[in-house]
């Protein structure tokens, strides 16, 4: 999970912030490297639990989705 946070914030860096502010400082960057981590954790939490409705397991509901994607043997 550290290396896809980390992926993100760099991703947001690099294609967003430096071509909208190319004069911005290695602070700034990191600032909102860090802001955007959080604000992807904060939309993952939140589709996780739309997604997870009532189940009460994360891999119950994993189980049974993959479940029905699998087709029916013959």
């Amino acid at each position: 999970m550290g290396s896809t946070l980390i992926s993100i914030a760099t991703i947001f860096s690099s294609d967003v912030l430096k071509p909208l502010y190319g004069d911005a400082s290695k602070r700034l960057v990191t600032i909102v490297g860090r802001f955007t981590a959080i604000g992807a954790l904060l939309v993952a939490m939140g589709c996780g639990h739309a997604l997870l409705g009532n189940s009460d397991q994360a891999f119950q509901y994993i189980q049974e989705y993959t479940a029905s994607l699998r087709p029916a043997s013959l």
